[in-house]
């Protein structure tokens, strides 16, 4: 038998029981973290996917005969890479037109993405709808934007002029229509797969037209070689007057004998 005088045992006891009770805490502590964690994780893995937006991609459409061309940087966002691009059209009323056309990023070289569909009506309005894709088949951006295919008008009075080394190109100036600037285009040169090697373009201000006709020389060309001539009325980046293949061919004078 053990008999504790005074207050021995008490003083005793006070710091077991504060260790316990310490101890049991730190146990409870341990065990509510453990069972909070997930649930934090979770949270923060869903606030992670519910701020990620999809990028609106910028499309430019532009309308020709019978043709809508829609196109848009490639580097669309600074922290968002596609994989690949699917292009759809269809009527504005609603009725679509043809499956949807994907294209892979890696096969577009150029700094822009393009897609033109083609035998469309013309004064039908289309909507062309653009989404991106990541390697993963996730949506990243999409876009889409309206357009109304019609047919151009023909810049009249075209007509060439050969000389030595030099060529004339002469075009009457439009009416009815008031275009920011002309443009002649032209190649002679065929590349490997038979695409035509375009040269710079000629740009001439509309308002540098001040008759009713107009004539540009080309210098410094190729006796006996064969050129074309695409020429196009431009208003405000959109063509709104064309006259394509126009050919003709400078030649060397004749030497009187």
């Amino acid at each position: 038998m053990i008999v504790y005088f005074g207050s021995t045992h008490n003083e005793r006891m006070i710091p077991m029981l504060q260790r316990q009770k310490f101890i049991s805490v730190i146990l409870i502590g341990c065990l509510l973290l453990a069972f909070s964690s997930p649930a934090q994780a979770q949270s923060v893995t869903n606030q992670v996917y519910s701020d990620f937006q999809v990028v609106t991609l910028a499309l430019k459409i532009a309308a020709d005969d019978k043709r809508l061309t829609v196109s848009f940087p490639k580097a669309f966002s600074d922290n968002v890479d596609a994989s690949s691009f699917e292009f759809s059209i269809q009527e504005t009323s609603g009725s679509k037109l043809s499956a949807p056309v994907s294209l892979t990023a890696s096969s577009i070289k150029s700094a822009t993405v393009s897609y033109a569909f083609n035998n469309l009506t013309n004064k039908t309005a289309y909507r062309i709808q653009v989404t991106a894709y990541s390697e993963d088949g996730d949506i990243v951006a999409q876009g889409s934007a309206n357009g109304t295919p019609v047919a151009k008008l023909p810049i009249t009075g075209v007509t060439s002029k050969a000389g030595d080394g030099t060529l004339s190109i002469t075009f009457n100036k439009l009416t009815g229509v008031a275009p920011t600037s002309y443009q002649i285009q032209y190649w002679s040169k065929k590349d490997a797969k038979g695409n035509p090697i375009w040269e710079k373009p000629i740009t001439i201000k509309a308002s540098s037209l001040t008759k009713a006709t107009f004539t540009y020389t080309f210098t410094k060309l190729k006796n006996g070689t064969l050129y074309h001539f695409n020429l196009s009325a431009e208003k405000n980046g959109d063509t709104v007057a064309l006259t394509s293949n126009v050919t003709a061919m400078p030649k060397a004078p004749v030497k009187k004998k």
